[in-house]
């Protein structure tokens, strides 16, 4: 009977939760929400696509494909309504704030949805705060992105199908339902003019409709399709703001060539990445990655859902499916339970990224958040459902409360520290620790979003280096972008081709560039672009401050003194000290994370400089045969100590290659005081710190480490000078 009950209990309209009913609590679940939220938000720019949407919505431009539209156009309109009253608030700032904001509301109308369809209040707060406070939400809700703005839209379109579910079996008369029908109709324009994915939930919803209903809509009510029609059309307005930006303004953060037909359908069919693929047609991982995208989802799930809560929301979605076979009725648990397979099957399929690299995992994690939204539902169901069936309904709510409480509590407690970003400032760092050094005019081709991102968003938003002129090397590739350089740079700037691209007719290569530019100085974020060989035998890359500087064969090749201390001034200060530098407190990070990027591309930009100049000692010993001190060898070796010695005191984890350079930088300038037992001691701990890390493994690039031969000559050179120092001879 309890069990017949527990299946039957949602037809019964008479004990329907109310809005109103539930409305108190939803006041909590916000406030938590926006609570919670703003003490842990990012008040600066954060990695992946922050820096870029923040660029773009400031200057009105056209965000990377599909668009995002309104998303644009809601993060300009709050900017620009926003500085007259909050004139001293940082643009991210604001910009972060509006994602809080939307991403506490988009929580509150789960639990509405939750609590209407399951008729408690208990499991709607446990729903709602369990995908609140989720890792992967948590992450993307405090600061901007476009995963906020599409979790609204979604919960907003789960809410009105739960709505629609209801009045269709609470009253024969389809009059209550047209309002929530035709609202439906335009809030999924509205979605899909965020993001695509959307589309895996707005079609399910829309067939269920027009099944459940067919004779009325296509019999008595056929004039309610064109409305339906017509106003989801209009939700997809927004998109006449892609072409209307590309027309009248020439923005060198856009994408796309939005003022053409082609090139707006290009965009909004994301076809320069591949209409159905998270990265470029280039990608070729969709046959290897199905069964692992599925292993790696449901190790995620476990991960976000408290370890064991995932059951009850498989519990509820397999008793949706038998309740609606067993009734010959598909109600919105069905539909929301196929919406939820579909997506994954269909978006594992046409996963195309390697994932198993913890960077791209992270990518693909960001796409199991709208699946998230219907299982938190199902396990705010779910529990419902297992609970009624076995208590009575006073002892039921209580235990109700209990799990909601426990859970709430446990879920925020075990994933606040680590969302904690309140003094997240690394990204901004890293972007001034870009452009702070270098020369007045100087041109910056980047390479990865970390680059590009963080560089704009420091020079747009915080007006730093403007003079800095800053060509995303991937993004050169497409002519639209190089027509919108060359408008924006027409005095500065000459451009060979008319995209850059060394294979194909039309495009230039970074060698020809450079040539057609010979007054301006090239730096490199993160390298030359793979395919293009043209530099090759003609510059080099010479690091500069945490980026590179292009520099001729003959510059680099050139070792004298006076060359050195140029260098030397030039690029003594370029590297902030880990003191001037936020970076990633230990642990607080995982490997896929931006930050992670960040630190590792800080303490590698030591390491280079460390190198060449370790490289410039070996390159001009030779030339010193009386071995004096004031040599190019000489200087280039003593600042080559310093660095290595810095890498092996402060890097984290223990930096084995760093360890090993210094103890033969030293082994390099004993040459020059043969008899320095300081150098000999501090060579020998150097060599012996070398062995500790490679043995203890924390260090996994550390060269030798397979190559036990070369490990033990190194092991009894250290134990040769320790008896050394220890003889005193």
């Amino acid at each position: 009977m309890g069990k017949e009950k527990a299946d039957n209990e949602e037809m019964q309209p008479r004990q329907q939760l109310t809005l109103k009913e539930a409305s108190g609590c939803g006041v909590v679940v916000l406030s938590a929400s926006l609570g919670l939220y703003l003490s842990t938000m990012h008040p600066s720019v954060a990695g992946g696509d922050s820096g870029e949407l923040a660029v773009v919505a400031s200057t009105a431009g056209v965000m990377h494909p599909p668009g995002y539209p309104t998303l644009a156009l809601s993060f300009y309109t709050m900017k620009e309504m926003t500085q007259f009253v909050l004139p001293h608030v940082a643009t991210g700032t604001l910009l972060n704030l509006f994602n809080v904001v939307i991403s506490s509301i988009s929580n509150t109308l789960l639990y509405f949805a939750t609590a209407r369809i399951s008729n408690s209040v208990p499991a709607g707060v446990l729903s709602s705060s369990l995908f609140a406070f989720a890792p992967i939400v948590w992450t993307y809700a405090t600061h901007i992105e476009v995963f906020g703005l599409n979790n609204l839209f979604l919960t907003i379109v789960i809410l009105l199908g739960v709505e629609y579910d209801i009045l269709r079996r609470s009253s024969n008369e389809f009059a209550s339902s047209k309002s929530i029908f035709l609202l439906s109709s335009f809030c999924c324009g509205l979605a899909l003019t965020n993001q695509h994915t959307s589309v895996l939930f707005v079609v399910p919803i829309v067939l269920w409709v027009l099944l459940r209903d067919f004779k009325l809509f296509f019999v008595r009510e056929r004039m309610l399709l064109l409305k339906s029609g017509g106003l989801f059309l209009l939700g997809l307005c927004p998109y006449l703001y892609l072409p209307l930006s590309a027309i009248f303004t020439s923005n060198p953060n856009s994408w796309g060539d939005c003022g053409t037909l082609d090139g707006f359908l290009t965009h909004f069919f994301r076809k320069e990445y591949g209409t159905f693929s998270l990265a470029s047609q280039e990608a070729k991982y969709q046959s290897a990655n199905f069964k692992r995208a599925w292993a790696y989802y449901f190790d995620d799930v476990v991960h976000q859902t408290l370890y064991v809560l995932w059951i009850p929301g498989l519990f509820a979605i397999l008793h949706s499916l038998f309740v609606s076979l067993r009734n010959r009725t598909a109600n919105v648990l069905f539909t929301y339970a196929l919406m939820l397979f579909s997506y994954l099957m269909f978006f594992h399929y046409l996963c195309n990224l390697p994932i198993d690299q913890p960077l791209f995992l992270g990518v693909q994690q960001r796409f199991w958040i709208q699946p998230l939204l219907l299982l938190t539902l199902f396990i705010g169901v779910g529990l419902r459902t297992m609970v009624s069936a076995v208590f009575s309904k006073g002892i039921s709510t209580m235990l109700l409360w209990v799990l909601c409480i426990t859970a709430t509590t446990m879920q925020v407690t075990m994933h606040r520290d680590e969302q904690d970003q309140s003094g997240n400032f690394i990204v901004r760092d890293f972007g001034r620790a870009i452009l702070r050094p270098l020369p007045k005019g100087a041109v910056v081709l980047t390479k990865g979003d970390i680059m590009i991102n963080s560089a704009r968003y420091v020079q747009t938003i915080d007006n730093f280096r403007p003079d800095v002129i800053i060509m995303d090397q991937e993004m050169m590739t497409y002519y639209w972008y190089v027509d919108t350089l060359k408008k924006v740079h027409n005095q500065t700037l000459r451009f060979p081709g008319r995209f850059y691209h060394p294979h194909q007719k039309g495009g230039f290569t970074v060698a020809q560039l450079f040539a057609a530019n010979r007054k301006k100085r090239f730096f490199l974020a993160h390298g030359f672009k793979d395919g293009d060989h043209s530099w090759e035998g003609k510059y080099e890359a010479m690091p500069f401050g945490v980026i590179q500087e292009a520099v001729t064969i003959s510059r680099k090749n050139d070792r004298s003194l006076k060359s050195l201390k140029r260098y030397l001034k030039e690029t003594e200060y370029s590297i902030p000290t880990p003191t001037n530098m936020s970076l990633p407190a230990p642990g607080k990070y995982k490997s896929w994370t931006w930050e992670h990027v960040v630190k590792s591309d800080y303490w590698m930009a030591f390491h280079n400089r460390a190198y060449t100049l370790l490289d410039w000692h070996s390159h001009t010993v030779d030339s010193n045969p009386s071995l004096s001190q004031d040599g190019a060898d000489y200087l280039s070796a003593v600042k080559a100590r310093e660095i290595f010695a810095m890498l092996v005191e402060k890097n984290e984890p223990p930096n084995g290659i760093a360890a090993r350079n210094l103890g033969v930088t030293i082994q390099g300038l004993l040459k020059y005081s043969p008899g320095d037992r300081t150098l000999l001691k501090e060579m020998t701990e150097a060599f012996k710190k070398y062995v500790q890390i490679v043995e203890s493994g924390t260090d996994t690039k550390s060269p030798g480490a397979k190559q036990q031969k070369a490990l033990q000559q190194i092991k009894d050179a250290v134990s040769y000078y320790e008896s050394i120092l220890r003889d005193g001879s």
